[in-house]
């Protein structure tokens, strides 16, 4: 097994690694195609996507004699660090240097000494036989310059993990622990799409810990649901008494935009629940996807779909309504005045003008309003064709709080979809 095999998923990075190394033991091989080695490897991503494991893997598969650089000193202490490794690797060559966490080497804005020194110290070591690997949560703050190719040929984006990684990740984490026997892991990576590798351990243990608090004998999948709840969403653990109407009109506010969702683009609801979801939204009942959508208006549409159902259903509009107005505004925005969806009768032409006139202004937002109407009533149509998948949702909604993947999923196949 070689060094690659601890971390899961991530295949393609992982290629790309195992070519590195291919090239470091068998360079005859590419000398003989005129291959050059690329000079220097970036990982860089969101914190907890296992950049550091993929560089240990990387060096421990290189074979070669390693030396990590973090800041762990004073400025001045720190830059003697850094020049002190990079001659020490060059005497060791063949070696390799980590750069661990490079975009925290300098600790004040309006210093750059730090990357000055490792720009140096790479320039220095060029013809020696050091390889030096880096990682990275943010490139923003880091000079193009060491950035550039020579210094940094291979940059590797570590994307949060999604669909097949989300789920093998997911997998491996409840190995070693004692779950029960139906547990769909596909749901759990669903309602976790997209959420670091440590954020989906962290979860699976805090389910663990419910579980061992309730004295069961396995996590069921009723504890991970409910962790992820609270500690994502921050949904309250338990349902206020609410008056039977509006929570029905929650639930079809709701049932409105899964339809659309999936009438659109099927399995793009990773959930959805009644739970009163925390932060800035602080309302009751949220539904959350799991794809982005391909196609601006299918958001459009599917933002109006909660309105659009209640007005359906009851003839009047219900709560969560503003909110979802104010993304529609700023997802046509961005259509007709900034890409003219509409013509160039609106576009603002004269860009570089602090403000535009007020007939362009009013221009602008009748457009706005009018694609507003005319996507309000497309979803009611769909909706409308597809009243049964509505109705099989909302009432799921009210009987079971939260629906997951699978749940809609059958609810779809059961409906038919137009």
């Amino acid at each position: 097994m070689d060094a690659f095999e601890r971390i899961i998923g991530y295949e393609p990075i992982k290629k790309e690694l195992r070519q590195l190394c291919d090239m470091i033991h068998h360079m005859d091989i590419y000398d003989r195609l005129g291959a050059k080695m690329p000079k220097g490897l970036l990982l860089h991503g969101e914190p907890g996507v296992g950049k550091s494991l993929m560089a240990q893997s990387f060096i421990r598969e290189s074979g070669r004699k390693p030396f990590t650089i973090r800041r762990n000193k004073h400025d001045g202490d720190f830059i003697d660090e850094i020049k002190r490794v990079f001659v020490e690797a060059a005497g060791a060559a063949p070696s390799i240097i980590l750069l661990e966490d490079m975009d925290k080497f300098v600790v004040e804005e309006d210093s750059r000494e730090e990357y000055v020194a490792v720009q140096a110290c790479i320039d220095e070591v060029k013809d020696a036989d050091v390889y030096v690997i880096a990682t990275a949560n943010d490139l923003s703050d880091i000079p193009d310059s060491l950035l550039r190719a020579g210094r940094f040929d291979r940059k590797i984006l570590v994307g949060l993990p999604k669909g097949d990684d989300a789920v093998e990740i997911i997998r491996h984490y409840l190995s070693s622990k004692a779950v029960e026997s139906n547990l769909c892991v596909e749901d759990i990576a669903k309602m976790l799409n997209g959420k670091s590798c440590a954020d989906l351990e962290t979860i699976l243990n805090e389910a663990a810990i419910h579980a061992g608090f309730e004295r069961c004998e396995t996590i069921t999948t009723d504890h991970i649901v409910r962790c992820v709840l609270r500690n994502e969403y921050g949904a309250t653990e338990s349902m206020n008494a609410l008056d039977p109407r509006h929570l029905q009109r929650i639930a079809y506010h709701e049932a409105g935009h899964v339809v659309v969702s999936e009438s659109l683009q099927p399995g793009s609801i990773g959930f959805a629940s009644l739970r009163t979801r925390g932060g800035r939204y602080g309302r009751r009942g949220f539904v959350v996807s799991c794809d982005d959508f391909r196609d601006s208006m299918d958001k459009v549409q599917m933002l109006l779909a909660g309105m659009a159902a209640t007005e359906l259903k009851f003839g009047m509009t219900g709560e969560g309504n503003n909110d979802d107005l104010h993304r529609v505004a700023e997802e046509l925005k961005e259509a007709i005045v900034e890409n003219a969806a509409c013509g160039i009768s609106v576009l603002d032409v004269f860009s570089s003008y602090e403000s535009i006139s007020s007939d362009l202004r009013a221009r602008q937002e009748a457009t706005i309003h009018t694609e507003i109407e005319r996507y309000a009533m497309q979803t009611k149509k769909l909706l409308t064709e597809n009243m049964a998948f509505l109705e099989s949702v909302a009432t799921a909604l009210l009987k079971k709080e939260t629906l997951l993947h699978s749940d809609i999923r059958r609810l779809r196949e059961t409906s038919r979809i137009h």
